[in-house]
C-alpha cells in the first residue's frame, strides 16, 4: 500500500520504505475504528434515586355515622304507637315507638304485690325469731322468699319499661320498619337509627398489603364525589383485624372532622388517599423501562461509553418513577431517551443528564 503524496523515484527508495512502514502501522488503527461499529448513539441519562418515596394508598368507601344501629324492642307485643318517619331527626331519649304495655304492666303489678307480701312475711318472721317463737329455718325461708319476689319484680318492671323504645343519642331515623297494630317479636328491627353525636366516618376497603402499611392514627385525604371541590382531612381510627371472607380486603375507618362544610349524608361515595413513605433499593423514571412483562423489565446504563442492558424487577410504580426490588449496583444513571435504538454493547454518547 502506498501513502498519498509519496514519490516513487529510485533515489528515495529508503525513505519510501520508511514511510510505507509508518503507513502500514497507521492503517490498522483507521480500519479498526471504521470496523468497530456505527457512530455513537446520542442518549439522555437520568439519575437513579436511592431515597424515600411517597407511595400513597388509594381506596373508595362510603360515608356513614360512627354510631348506627337497628333499634328493636326487648319484648314482643302489639305496636301501639310509631312516632317517627323516614328522615326524622330525634334527640336523646325521644320516644320512637311503643308496644301495648297491658300484659307487662299487669305482670309488674302482680310481681310488686308478691314482693310486698314477701316483705311483710319477712318482717313478721324476724319479730317472731327475736321472741324465739319460730326456728331459725323459718326466718331463713322468709328471707329467701323475699329475695325471690324482689328479683321477679325487678324483671317484670324491666320488661314493662322496655315497651317504650327511645333514641340512645341524637340522630336521624334512616328507615321506619313497622306500622301501627303490627305484632313484633323481641329483637325484630323497628327502625334504622343513625347517631350523629359521635361524628361521621368513611368506611373503605384496602388490600392486605396496604393494610399492613397503614400508619396508625395517620391522616387521610377524603374527597366526596358529590363535593369534589371541598376535600377533607380525616384521621385513621381503626383497621379491621379480620379480612372480608368474600373479597379478602380489610375495612379501614377514617373519622371525618367534627366541623364539615356541608351537611353529611349516609351513603355518600368518597375517595380516600392515605400518604405513606417507603424506601425502596432504587427508583428510576418509568420512561427508562423497556419490554415490561408484569414486574420484569430492563434498562440501559452507560458502561465505559457503551450501552449495557440490565434486567430489573419493579416493586411498584409512583406517578412518574418505578421502584425497583433490587439496586442497580455500581451505576448512578439510566438511559431515558434514545434507549429504543440501543443494543447491548453499542457505543453511546450522553447528551445530558436530567
Amino acid at each position: 500500500m502506498v501513502c498519498a503524496g509519496v514519490s516513487l523515484r529510485a533515489g528515495f527508495l529508503l525513505p519510501l520504505l520508511l514511510v510505507v512502514a509508518a503507513c502500514d502501522r497507521a492503517v490498522p488503527e483507521v480500519a479498526a475504528s471504521e470496523a468497530s461499529g456505527e457512530p455513537a448513539q446520542p442518549v439522555t441519562l437520568a439519575k437513579i434515586d436511592r431515597g424515600e418515596v411517597e407511595r400513597p394508598i388509594r381506596a373508595a368507601g362510603l360515608v356513614t355515622p360512627k354510631h348506627n344501629a337497628d333499634m328493636a324492642f326487648k319484648v314482643g307485643g302489639v305496636v301501639s304507637a310509631v312516632l317517627v318517619e323516614d328522615g326524622t331527626r330525634v334527640k336523646k331519649g325521644q320516644v320512637i315507638a311503643r308496644i301495648d304495655p297491658t300484659e307487662y304492666s299487669a305482670g309488674a303489678a302482680q310481681a310488686k304485690r308478691s314482693l310486698d307480701q314477701a316483705e311483710r312475711d319477712l318482717s313478721r318472721a324476724k319479730a317472731l325469731h327475736a321472741d324465739k317463737t319460730v326456728a331459725r329455718a323459718t326466718l331463713e325461708g322468709a328471707e329467701t322468699a323475699e329475695a325471690i319476689a324482689r328479683s321477679q319484680y325487678a324483671a317484670a318492671a324491666f320488661n314493662e319499661r322496655h315497651t317504650v323504645l327511645t333514641a340512645p343519642s341524637d340522630g336521624v331515623i334512616e328507615r321506619r320498619m313497622v306500622e301501627l297494630g303490627e305484632i313484633v317479636a323481641p329483637g325484630r328491627p323497628v327502625a334504622r337509627f343513625l347517631g350523629t353525636e359521635r361524628g361521621w366516618i368513611v368506611s373503605a376497603a384496602v388490600s392486605d398489603r396496604d393494610a399492613l402499611r397503614l400508619p396508625g392514627g395517620g391522616v387521610a385525604r377524603v374527597v366526596l364525589d358529590a363535593a369534589p371541590d371541598k376535600p377533607l382531612e380525616g384521621t385513621i381510627t381503626d383497621v379491621a383485624r379480620l379480612a372480608n371472607p368474600r373479597t379478602g380486603t380489610f375495612q379501614v375507618e377514617i373519622t371525618l372532622p367534627r366541623e364539615l362544610p356541608f351537611e353529611p349524608r349516609s351513603g355518600l361515595v368518597a375517595k380516600v388517599t392515605i400518604p405513606t413513605i417507603e424506601r425502596p433499593p432504587a427508583t428510576v423514571p418509568i420512561s427508562a423501562l423497556l419490554e415490561g412483562d408484569r414486574d420484569k423489565a430492563f434498562v440501559f446504563v452507560a458502561d465505559g461509553g457503551k450501552a449495557k442492558r440490565v434486567p430489573v424487577r419493579v416493586a411498584f410504580l409512583t406517578a412518574d418513577r418505578a421502584a425497583l426490588s433490587a439496586d442497580i449496583a455500581g451505576y448512578d444513571a439510566v438511559v431515558v431517551e434514545g434507549q429504543t435504538e440501543l443494543v447491548d454493547g453499542a457505543p453511546l454518547r450522553a447528551a445530558g443528564q436530567e
